[in-house]
Formats: structure tokens, C-alpha cells, sequence
């Protein structure tokens, strides 16, 4: 995570500092800046304007500008639609115009559907690094359909929690905790969020992890 090749086009603040984040409203964009200098920027990317890399949200810097990171969102198949009620289920199964193995397998299939259709899927997003062409870690927000609970899950390459992202209501700061303590932090400053990385080396969590949940926390809805 400290190495020369990590290290390589990316601005030093977004791996072991401090950098702040301001939004753009006038071009749709959140940049990110060190002190006074712009050293990034967010963008939504719904339009692929950066092909042939994925479209999604993502932090773009450099001259000329390129990728550093993609959210790429795990999207949930299409199913088709099928019976749904306890009766409809009843009848397929009772349906003497269909044979005994159809009707078991349409049965079979609307359940797997009602499963499906009842319990949402956990939204979960890959942290690609560009760079590379690297999958390098892995966020998940399973409490997102309660209102009240705000946790972000940061994984690893291994798919281990290497920390989880908080909302305590009314702190105005968004913490990152690594066995319960806090090694970075998000606070809001006026019209600005102040991000902390210094300390996410001490506790093995890749600061580039800390930035895709900056993205997907502020990625500006209309941007394209």
C-alpha cells in the first residue's frame, strides 16, 4: 500500500493526508483540492465519457486527465415477471393441462422469484483502480433499506472488513472505524468536507478505499 507503484500519479494527499472536497454545482463535478490547488475531481460518468474504462462514478486527475478509481455497482438481474401469490402457486401446481415436471419447475421458479422480489439484495459496489485494470477492494451497505442505519462496510481484496464507515447523527463527521477506533474521518467544514487519511497506513486500510467511500457518499447526483 506504500509502495512506489501505489504511489505512482497519484497526489500524495489522497494516500497519507488531508484533502478537502467542494462542490462544483455549476459543471456537476466535486473537487478535490489541497489547500487551494485542485488535485481532482469526482464525477457520476453515467455517459462513459472516459471509455473505453466503465462508466460510474469516479475520482479523474492528472494532465491530461484520466481514471484513478471506478465505482463499479453489482446491479441485480432483471427477473421476469411470475406469480407471486400463495393461489397463483397453488394453481400451477393443480394444473392438469401442464405435465407433473413442469408444474413442479414453474412452481419452483416463482418461489426462487418471491425469495428474490421479498428480501433486496445487499447494494455492493467494486473499488477499481485504473490504473491497473485491478479490482482492489469492495464496499457494501446491507442496513441501506433503515433509515437509520448509515454503516458502510469496507472489504478487502479477501472480501475482509477492513473497517466500517459511520454517520453518528448530528456529528457532522463521517468516521471510519478499524476494530472500533477511528483512523480516518470526513468533516463537514461550511460548504466543504474535510477528508483525514493520515493514519489509515498504521491501521492496514488502503486510503483508496477511504476515497471511494468519499465518492459514493458525495458523487454529485447530476453529474454525467
Amino acid at each position: 500500500m506504500q509502495s512506489h507503484l501505489l504511489r505512482s500519479g497519484w497526489p500524495e494527499q489522497l494516500l497519507a493526508g488531508r484533502y478537502t472536497l467542494r462542490a462544483d454545482r455549476q459543471v456537476g463535478t466535486v473537487r478535490v483540492l489541497a489547500g487551494l490547488i485542485d488535485i481532482a475531481t469526482i464525477t457520476r460518468d453515467r455517459a462513459g465519457a472516459w471509455a473505453p474504462e466503465p462508466p460510474g462514478p469516479k475520482v479523474v486527475a492528472g494532465d491530461p486527465a484520466s481514471p484513478l478509481i471506478t465505482l463499479l455497482a453489482h446491479v441485480r438481474p432483471q427477473l421476469p415477471a411470475e406469480p407471486t401469490t400463495a393461489s397463483d402457486r397453488l394453481a400451477l401446481l393443480v394444473d392438469r393441462r401442464l405435465a407433473v415436471r413442469t408444474r413442479l419447475r414453474r412452481s419452483l421458479s416463482d418461489l426462487r422469484h418471491a425469495y428474490l422480489t421479498r428480501k433486496p439484495p445487499v447494494p455492493t459496489w467494486d473499488v477499481l483502480d485504473n490504473r491497473f485494470g485491478l479490482i482492489v477492494g469492495r464496499l457494501t451497505r446491507p442496513g441501506a433499506d433503515r433509515p437509520t442505519d448509515s454503516r458502510t462496510f469496507i472489504k478487502d481484496l479477501t472480501g475482509r472488513t477492513r473497517a466500517v464507515m459511520v454517520e453518528p447523527h448530528g456529528s457532522g463527521r463521517i468516521l471510519f472505524l478499524a476494530r472500533k477506533r477511528p483512523v480516518a474521518f470526513i468533516a463537514q467544514q461550511h460548504e466543504e468536507q474535510l477528508v483525514d487519511v493520515t493514519a489509515t497506513s498504521q491501521a492496514g486500510l488502503d486510503p483508496r478505499l477511504v476515497l471511494a467511500c468519499a465518492i459514493l457518499r458525495f458523487a454529485p447526483a447530476g453529474a454525467e
